[in-house]
């Protein structure tokens, strides 16, 4: 049953209800327009507290960018740098490689030289030593023909000494003969 519907008794119990009605209607609206008020005292401080938080977060949000893009650009600028140190050491790591391997080729020819001249070298010291055989061979050769050509001097001096005198004396004979 409504409202409208509704048997009274009486008029005073019609208008006790309805005055009781609208009192509780009317309370119901106080406490509807008071959580209302509230509600739209809280949207109030909420909204400009969203709106504080909003403006703190875009200011967040753009300090960020700005970082996001300072990182983006120091990234981008190590990325070109790290490309240049690899090419460089890429550069550096070739031009070693031909120096090794120039060092190794030169290393290789050093030794097959330095055992050439070993050899070289144990050629002249077998030559040597013959040499020096030769010449202590030879210079007994030398001091015999020596010692024999002083022995020859030493007979022909006193073959010569002896023919001066067998002259001297064959010229007083003829000239003791003439006389």
């Amino acid at each position: 049953m409504s409202d409208n519907e509704k048997t009274f008794e009486s008029v005073e119990e019609e208008i006790l209800y309805w005055k009781n009605l609208y009192q509780r209607t009317k309370q119901e609206l106080e406490d509807v327009q008071e959580s209302f008020d509230e509600y739209r005292e809280g949207s109030i401080d909420l909204e400009k507290e969203l709106e504080q938080q909003n403006e703190e977060l875009e200011t967040k949000l753009s300090e960020l960018k700005k970082n996001y893009e300072n990182v983006q650009e120091q990234f981008t600028d190590f990325k070109r740098k790290a490309a240049e140190m690899i090419q460089e050491n890429n550069e550096t790591i070739s031009t070693l490689q031909s120096k090794n391997e120039n060092l190794s080729t030169s290393y290789k020819k050093i030794e097959k030289r330095k055992r050439e001249l070993e050899q070289l070298n144990d050629e002249l010291e077998r030559r040597h030593r013959e040499i020096m055989a030769s010449n202590d061979m030879l210079t007994g050769k030398l001091e015999t023909a020596l010692e024999q050509q002083i022995m020859l001097q030493t007979e022909l001096e006193a073959g010569e000494f002896q023919s001066r005198e067998n002259v001297q004396r064959l010229k007083e004979q003829i000239l003791g003969m003439n006389k």
